[in-house]
């Protein structure tokens, strides 16, 4: 808990100045043709943000023996990506909307499995505890 407190604290500013920056930086630095680059790295923008929050603590769910939950809850996260670009690509048929959707969808499935480890590092926490 204290190391994702101290990666929001510190990430956050950085990645609400990209998704507010990036649509006017990319074409600043690389040129007009760049400019799509910055719009779409603004979209993914909460996607990264919590896949930077969840990249360090993808080892709890081995150490606190819980690979098969966390293989069910891996495919449900890929199902429901490829779910999300393709009703965006058949029904919005917008880029910008289906990255929209899938950024939102993503967001919200990588808040869940935060969450979850959180939950079960604690519980792991309380046992090794009761039991030394």
């Amino acid at each position: 808990l204290k190391t994702i407190k101290k990666l929001t604290v510190l990430s956050l500013p950085v990645f609400i100045l990209i998704g507010i920056l990036s649509s006017w930086a990319f074409p600043f630095f690389f040129g007009q043709k760049w400019m799509e680059a910055g719009v779409i790295a603004q979209i993914i923008t909460p996607w990264m943000f919590f896949n930077f929050l969840n990249s360090p603590l993808s080892q709890i769910p081995l150490i606190v023996k819980k690979q098969k939950e966390v293989f069910f809850i891996s495919i449900f996260g890929f199902i429901i990506g490829v779910v999300a670009l393709l009703i965006g690509g058949f029904y919005l048929v917008d880029v910008y909307k289906s990255l929209i959707l899938f950024s939102i969808i993503q967001s919200s499935y990588l808040l869940f499995v935060l969450i979850w480890t959180l939950k079960i590092a604690k519980r792991f926490d309380k046992i090794k505890s009761i039991n030394t």
